[in-house]
């Protein structure tokens, strides 16, 4: 993305003019990092009745962090079949609206020294001595444990 780029507006349509709240299982999902933060669900909603775009919301620029992204829901219904037809709600939303600033994080303080000093050590060699072991793992059934046979179930 350009340096000077300063929002990136995510916006839903429906090129064929399908009205999103008719399109099946339709749903919009925000992962950061393989995490699934949100979920909205697009199918039966009510608000985008007769309706073919939908304005999610958009990511800035933090300005005090230029390298740092926020995102603001915008949840607008509109129409237009591509995002270029709806940069317009954008624009009049950005104005209306202006993103909130966002304090930087603050900084972690340093680690602490640490309490004690650890000395490297270098392994010795050692040899190797087998031990034998003599166990028994088979144990033999007794003769007057009883036999049982299972005959399957009738239906």
């Amino acid at each position: 993305m350009h340096p000077a780029a300063a929002f990136l507006c995510v916006c839903i349509n429906s090129y064929t003019v399908q009205e999103l709240d008719d399109v099946k299982d339709a749903q919009c999902r925000l992962h950061v990092n393989e995490h699934n933060l949100a979920v909205f669900k697009l199918t039966n909603a009510a608000f985008l009745n007769g309706h073919v775009a939908l304005c999610v919301g958009y990511l800035y620029r933090n300005p005090p962090d230029s390298q740092n992204w926020c995102f603001e829901i915008q949840s607008e219904a509109a129409q237009g079949r591509t995002a270029h037809d709806n940069v317009d709600e954008f624009q009049r939303f950005l104005r209306a609206h202006p993103p909130p600033l966002v304090a930087p994080r603050p900084q972690l303080p340093a680690a602490p020294p640490p309490m004690m000093a650890f000395t490297p050590v270098t392994p010795q060699p050692m040899a190797f001595q087998p031990i034998t072991v003599n166990v028994n793992l088979v144990q033999p059934m007794p003769a007057q444990m009883p036999v049982v046979q299972a005959e399957p179930a009738r239906v």
